[in-house]
């Protein structure tokens, strides 16, 4: 996959200052989206990925509450590790 210049996770003015100088692959910036988001409870933050992520990448399961935490980030780092095919995914670990 190429690489393209945008920016997330900051605010408008942040954007606006690092846009079209930071070069940064659409893999990573979802991973480094994925990290930095907040949820009430923890397991909607990888179930809420679904949705995205299975247009544009790895397909997960169904959000499944009676599963525990570790079992759902387990099988979400290696479906994003597979599909990234990058270990910068451990940055966040």
């Amino acid at each position: 996959m190429s690489s393209i210049d945008f920016a997330l996770g900051f605010d408008d003015n942040e954007r606006e200052g690092l846009l079209g100088r930071v070069n940064i692959d659409v893999r990573d910036a979802i991973i480094y989206e994925i990290a930095t988001r907040k949820a009430t409870n923890p397991k909607d933050k990888s179930f809420g990925l679904r949705a995205i992520l299975s247009k544009i990448g790895p397909q997960l399961d169904h959000p499944n509450y009676d599963k525990d935490l570790r079992q759902i980030y387990q099988e979400l780092f290696v479906r994003l590790l597979d599909w990234s095919e990058s270990l910068n995914l451990l940055l966040f670990c």
